[in-house]
């Protein structure tokens, strides 16, 4: 289903290099909020007529509940191009689609940075590559290791598993600003990042090769898809890709998706997600890194832990390694970003123990990782 309406700009209220929000006025004098990306189908201005995909909308979703604008046209009813600032590359994401766009690949003939042999590069050289299955563990991690080892080089990849558009995030957009993250890397259909790879391993060879990062966080945007069933979601690919790190000579370590506010049973304690995607589609070890403030939790987290089956070997045969940390000291240190940090529309203060597993990540990256100095 692909429903559209026509409307009219009435007002823009926020713009970035890449993304604007609108106020669009309908057909039937009703006003709904629109996102453009100038870079696909052309920057709007006051006044525009614009065509809308407003499927999200009708279906009463969260996250993706925005309509988003398809094509513009100015006041002479000619179409806008798109601003086109993705590159003189050739290769397409959205193949095959009425939003198909050509991107420069950073592994491609014309790109600066492509490869000197493009047939040996990609080892990780044990960099640590901290993978997350929900994107609200992604500040967590990164605001982590930016106290943890200050200056470190943070290359984020943004798989194409939720939103699609690299710069739909309000976390790495501030993340970015504040110069945490060294560089965005749009992965598969995703587009709009720094550099842009065909898949999760160029892009994992691109945060070593050209981002030369000492921290590699890896997750897709906001807008998981899910149908209630163990394989039914996008988050499997985070069994996927503790394959592709470890295939390519990095340290995955995997981000347990908790929450103790959940009211889903499936997503309460340790999220059916994750463990499905450590305990079937992942063929290589990782470290699980769990957060606690007190002796309780540590316990309550070991005894969820023993029961998804983490200490012992999964079905294919792999051990992974469930690490305990205390996150006192770091929570402490976040205390100024903590009211940013929100899931599912719950607050830090409302679901401690689900961001706290994003600075767990952090600390056992600081284990393996570049010897930084360190604040904690």
């Amino acid at each position: 289903m692909l429903e559209r309406q026509m409307g009219v700009v009435a007002a823009i209220t926020a713009q970035t290099s890449q993304i604007q929000e609108l106020v669009v006025r309908l057909v039937d004098g009703n006003e709904v909020g629109a996102v453009c990306f100038g870079d696909l189908v052309g920057w709007c201005t006051v006044g525009d007529r614009v065509v809308l995909n407003c499927t999200a909308r009708s279906l009463e979703l969260g996250s993706g509940g925005w309509d988003f604008v398809m094509a513009v046209l100015d006041s002479t009813g000619q179409v806008k191009r798109s601003a086109g600032q993705f590159g003189p590359g050739h290769l397409m994401k959205l193949r095959y689609t009425p939003a198909q766009l050509a991107v420069l690949a950073w592994d491609e003939e014309a790109s600066p940075v492509r490869p000197a042999d493009p047939t040996s590069y990609g080892d990780l050289d044990g960099t640590p590559v901290v993978i997350a299955g929900v994107h609200s563990l992604v500040e967590p991690i990164v605001r982590g290791l930016a106290v943890l080892a200050p200056g470190c080089r943070i290359a984020y990849i943004h798989t194409d598993a939720g939103c699609l558009p690299a710069v739909w995030s309000k976390a790495i957009r501030r993340l970015k600003a504040e110069g945490l993250v060294t560089a965005v890397i749009a992965s598969g259909h995703s587009f709009g990042g720094d550099y842009e790879a065909l898949n999760n391993y160029s892009a994992l060879a691109c945060a070593k090769e050209v981002v030369q990062a000492d921290f590699i966080v890896v997750c897709m945007g906001p807008g998981i898809p899910g149908t209630g069933t163990i394989f039914g979601s996008t988050a499997i690919e985070v069994g996927e890709l503790v394959n592709a790190a470890a295939a390519l000579g990095g340290r995955p370590l995997a981000v347990p998706r908790l929450s103790f506010a959940e009211r889903r049973p499936r997503h309460y304690g340790i999220s059916h997600h994750f463990i499905t995607a450590l305990q079937v589609a992942a063929f290589a070890p990782a470290r699980i890194p769990f957060p606690f403030y007190t002796e309780a939790e540590r316990a309550k987290l070991q005894e969820l832990a023993e029961l998804a089956g983490f200490t012992r070997p999964n079905r294919n045969g792999v051990q992974h390694e469930p690490v305990f940390y205390d996150v006192t000291e770091l929570t402490e240190c976040l205390k100024p970003h903590l009211d940013r940090f929100s899931s599912m529309g719950r607050s830090f203060d409302q679901d401690p123990l689900h961001f706290a597993a994003g600075l767990a990540a952090a600390q056992a990256a600081l284990s393996v990782g570049p010897k930084a100095p360190a604040i904690l």
